[in-house]
């Protein structure tokens, strides 16, 4: 039991410092731009898309989402046991939210949270992307196309690999997302 706890604790650090990581601050600083003085003040895709251009904002949100993969698809190698993934979520989010080594805030983690899941079901996030992105097309809405998204995700993990703790796990992970874009845009999220 001390060796599961021991890869727990060292992996949720890991997952925590890959997500430190603010790559909207980094892509626009490169610009010469400061992100959070701008738009929403958000330093996530959306809002470098729209104030810095569509590459940039591609790129932020492609970084995002690798966040999320390097920390998850490694579970595939490792002793696993149900609190692992879990954790490993929280640690990226918390990273993700409060970087501490950087002294910022970070975004509402919507990028982050799409390589996570894909970073464990690939297929799944595969898939559930067609759906969002078809959602994005007509509605021009971030905000919804990702709750599409992650409903259809849910769906599919649910009837094709029917993974409960799995489920529950992503489920937490992106409440944990909603209340923190509900928070940063003051209930404005739709």
């Amino acid at each position: 039991m001390i060796f599961n706890y021991t890869i727990l604790l060292t992996y949720c650090l890991f997952a925590y410092l890959v997500c430190c990581f603010q790559t909207g601050d980094f892509i626009s600083n490169l610009r010469g731009i400061q992100i959070r003085s701008i738009g929403t003040g958000n330093p996530g895709a959306a809002n470098v898309y729209r104030k810095i251009g569509p590459k940039y904002g591609i790129l932020v949100f492609l970084l995002d989402c690798l966040k999320g993969i390097i920390v998850t698809f490694p579970i595939h190698f490792l002793p696993t046991f149900d609190l692992l993934l879990l954790a490993i979520m929280l640690g990226a989010l918390c990273g993700h939210y409060f970087p501490i080594p950087f002294h910022k805030i970070g975004g509402t983690g919507m990028g982050l949270g799409i390589g996570l899941v894909f970073g464990i079901f690939p297929l799944a996030a595969f898939l559930s992307s067609f759906p969002a992105f078809i959602t994005l097309l007509l509605l021009k809405k971030p905000s919804i196309a990702g709750t599409i998204g992650v409903i259809s995700c849910l769906i599919i993990i649910w009837f094709y690999f029917y993974n409960l703790m799995s489920i529950i796990a992503i489920m937490i992970c992106w409440i944990c997302i909603g209340i923190k874009a509900w928070i940063q845009y003051k209930g404005d999220v739709f």
